[in-house]
């Protein structure tokens, strides 16, 4: 009833923005009737004509995510946490601001069709026999299986552990192994499945595996991240023994060197947040999460030699691992809450759910005996290094290999992702999804005229195409042609009405070509989707100001001053990252995990 018996959402700025019914009364006949002849009537009436109850307890927007953002969007103020706004957990925009949203010209992959939180959250299961909600047979789950074990597994309900584990494994996310560096700063791709040879560097590999968001509509993870806990373990085991990052200790904590998606917050003292105790919040020392339709590179430095005699081969397994809460939160909430755990004599050790796992056989193989001595590449007359990684079933190399040159792209890591983007247009030159790769690396990069080239070959490829469009206004907009500019912001506008990121650029257009109130206009659209976006504000108080409207400028820049991000909260990060090594080397873009 909690959810049902709400009328109206007024704004999207969640925190619970809704309003609800509480003053509702059945309209049907006997509705205050408990039991006896009455209720029966009361029932009858009901489900021969269910369309009154329909009208009262499954209004339209309940279709929608705007419903779910009532919840899922949050933000800490003032009378919270006696500091100032803060921006919380935030499924909602982190979903609308996505190509799954298809409000997001600029996303990697554009799924088939827009996807709404209840296609995902809410799917279709078989209704029980005599179900009058139920349509060929289906009704909506409201189990809302997501990624939580941790309650079910305390209260022994083993079917929603299942289907929440099925949630996670189901296509939501995709882990493999990409491939190793070169010893020259190269990448030798091993998405193939075949054996490669490798060369090792001081007696080391360095190994990359990857991550893609795959059917997440929002962030992995999301939600509670301060206490979400999910990371890659990797194990190398030979004749010398077994190396390992990633793995729990002795107490059920994920050990340092680890590969962590979550979020590390800090207090006013520098205090790490890991009780829950949001409203203590002051600053991220980082924040790890992978968006929609968005690949995660990690490295690890394999140490070949400390494996022993290669000969007889060396076994890599790489696994994406999840669990609810971390130890240190499970060992929180057992010693603050005793009653509540009262069949538990100890912290509870929650479920650690495997989500994906793959593996990379390492090899030492002798040079054919015709070339011994004399051979040409790729066999350099000595004993060499074959390296072979399992892959998901059914995913084309070069899908893996653009994920691959996401990865390096997003990490600031352009030559490499570059490198690899070119293996796969070697392949296949018409692939406009890769085009567009190759000319964010050439933006991002400075190099505007490689840019315009790359950009005029995804055009050939993918005619008029809004994707094309949203580079094509960065690379104007550098360039200075304004107008240009906009008309390819309009372009992915008439696609992505409610891309707000194109919204702002068109404000910000507009506004460097002396058009300040086509400016406020279009920032006017941008506020109506997030009233809460401080760089839309900052535009605005420009605008304002250019106009000679002091009093609207104003506004817009307490506005502004209101929901940015606080410029000093970093100093409260100091001390953390001081004491904190591995926090501090977490937070770092790239970063090479060493085998221990």
């Amino acid at each position: 009833m909690s959810c049902h018996a709400i009328k109206e959402i007024p704004g999207h700025t969640g925190n619970g923005n809704y309003v609800w019914n509480d003053e509702f009364k059945d309209s049907y006949i006997f509705s205050g009737v408990a039991s006896g002849p009455g209720a029966k009537l009361h029932d009858t009436y009901l489900k021969a004509n269910p369309e009154r109850h329909m009208a009262d307890m499954l209004k339209p927007f309940y279709r929608k995510s705007e419903y779910c953002a009532t919840c899922h969007k949050v933000a800490l103020e003032r009378p919270v946490n006696d500091y100032r706004w803060l921006r919380g957990q935030n499924e909602y925009d982190n979903w609308h601001n996505s190509g799954v949203a298809y409000n997001a010209a600029r996303t990697f992959y554009l799924p088939p069709k827009p996807r709404q939180c209840q296609d995902c959250h809410m799917p279709l299961v078989d209704a029980v026999r005599g179900d009058l909600a139920a349509k060929n047979g289906k009704v909506r789950s409201h189990r809302f299986a997501a990624a939580n074990t941790a309650l079910p597994w305390l209260r022994g309900d083993k079917k929603m552990i299942d289907e929440t584990e099925q949630a996670l494994r189901n296509k939501a996310l995709r882990l493999f192994i990409a491939g190793v560096a070169g010893v020259e700063g190269e990448t030798i791709p091993l998405t193939d499945g075949a054996p490669h040879e490798i060369v090792s560097v001081n007696d080391h590999i360095e190994l990359h595996a990857v991550v893609r968001n795959l059917g997440v509509g929002h962030t992995f993870p999301g939600g509670t991240n301060d206490s979400n806990e999910a990371w890659i373990e990797v194990t190398a085991v030979g004749a010398g023994g077994t190396y390992a990052a990633g793995q729990l200790d002795g107490k059920g904590h994920v050990i340092e060197n680890t590969r962590i998606f979550n979020a590390v917050q800090v207090d006013r003292n520098g205090k790490r947040i890991d009780k829950r105790n949001a409203h203590e919040m002051v600053a991220p020392i980082y924040v790890a999460v992978i968006p929609p339709s968005t690949s995660d590179l990690s490295r690890y430095s394999i140490p070949l030699a400390e494996l022993g005699d290669l000969s007889s081969g060396a076994t890599v397994k790489v696994r994406l691992l999840w669990r609810k809460f971390n130890r240190t939160y499970s060992e929180f909430a057992y010693s603050s809450n005793g009653k509540g755990f009262a069949k538990f004599d100890a912290p509870p050790d929650l479920p650690v759910t495997e989500i994906a796992a793959f593996t990379l056989s390492v090899k030492k193989e002798a040079c054919p005996e015709p070339c011994r001595g004399a051979c040409p590449e790729p066999c350099r007359g000595s004993d060499r290094l074959i390296a072979q990684a399992s892959q998901p079933e059914g995913v084309k190399s070069a899908d893996l290999l653009h994920d691959y040159a996401i990865g390096f792209l997003r990490q600031g890591d352009y030559k490499l992702a570059k490198n690899v983007i070119r293996a796969v247009l070697a392949a296949d030159p018409a692939c406009a999804n890769c085009l567009r790769t190759q000319a964010r690396v050439e933006l991002e990069e400075g190099q505007f005229k490689a840019a315009r080239q790359t950009l005029s070959e995804a055009e050939k490829s993918a005619p008029a195409d809004p994707q094309n469009a949203w580079l094509w206004a960065q690379l104007l907009l550098e360039e200075g042609d304004y107008r240009a500019a906009e008309a390819a912001v309009d372009q992915v506008l008439a696609a992505f009405a409610g891309d707000r990121m194109a919204i702002k650029l068109k404000a910000r257009v507009a506004y460097l070509d002396g058009r300040f109130k086509d400016s406020l206009a279009a920032l006017e659209k941008a506020l109506a989707i997030d009233p809460e976006d401080s760089t839309a504000y900052y535009y605005a108080m420009l605008a304002h100001r250019a106009l000679g409207d002091t009093e609207q400028e104003k506004k817009a820049e307490a506005a502004y001053r209101y929901h940015k991000a606080d410029d000093s909260a970093q100093q409260s990060t100091l001390a953390f990252r001081q004491s904190e090594d591995q926090a501090n080397f977490a937070a770092q873009k790239i970063k090479v995990f060493t085998l221990q």
